[in-house]
C-alpha cells in the first residue's frame, strides 16, 4: 500500500467581527491554510499585506484556499462578519 503525507487540518481558529466600511484587521492563531468567510454583507478581503481585494458576496460562505497570516475585511454596511480557518 503507498504511504501518502498527512494532509490533516486538525487545528483551526474562527471568530465574529463587527466589520465597518474601513478595512479591519484579524491575525488568527497561526498561518491559515484554509479560510471561510461569512459576511452579512457585501464586501472585501485582503490577505496578509497584499494590496489585491477578493469579493465577498452577503449571506454566503467564501471559501479562500491560501495560506494566510492575517487579514483585513470591510463591508459596504456595517455587518457581523463570521470567519474559520484551518492550520496543520
Amino acid at each position: 500500500m503507498p504511504t501518502t503525507a498527512n494532509t490533516n487540518y486538525n487545528k483551526y481558529d474562527a471568530g465574529k467581527i463587527q466589520a465597518t466600511t474601513d478595512f479591519q484587521k484579524v491575525a488568527p492563531a497561526a498561518t491559515l491554510m484554509q479560510l471561510l468567510i461569512y459576511p452579512a454583507a457585501d464586501g472585501v478581503v485582503k490577505l496578509d499585506s497584499s494590496e489585491k481585494e477578493i469579493y465577498l458576496p452577503a449571506d454566503t460562505w467564501t471559501p479562500i484556499s491560501v495560506s494566510c497570516s492575517s487579514f483585513s475585511i470591510k463591508v459596504d454596511e456595517a455587518a457581523d462578519v463570521h470567519w474559520q480557518g484551518w492550520y496543520i
